[in-house]
């Protein structure tokens, strides 16, 4: 399903539990163009699901902007470079050391 100029293909798999109910009956892996959007989307997915319990679509109508929301919100925290995060357990790290260890990861 779908089309590979808005980016989605689906392709679905049947997945064989040697327990009944121990896998979901079946599982869609989405090809999509490069670009970063998927990254957005399946957190947007994921987050909806814990967040709500509700399972969104990958071809849901809200998707393109509820991602797009999300990128820019991450885009205006990295931004701020006094911004402190709090990754859990205590441990912190400014969004200016982040984004540094990231591009030094990145291009060396």
């Amino acid at each position: 399903a779908g089309d590979l100029m808005s980016g989605h293909c689906s392709i679905v798999y049947r997945v064989v539990s040697p327990r009944p109910g121990a896998f979901p009956a079946a599982l869609t892996v989405q090809r999509t163009l490069p670009g970063g959007d998927s990254l957005y989307h399946a957190i947007t997915i994921a987050s909806r699901f814990a967040e709500k319990g509700e399972k969104m679509p990958m071809l849901s109508p809200a998707l393109p902007r509820m991602a797009m929301h999300l990128r820019e919100r991450v885009v205006d925290t990295l931004g701020d470079r006094n911004r402190v995060l709090h990754l859990g357990g205590g441990v912190t790290i400014s969004s200016a050391d982040l984004v540094s260890m990231a591009t030094r990861k990145r291009f060396g």
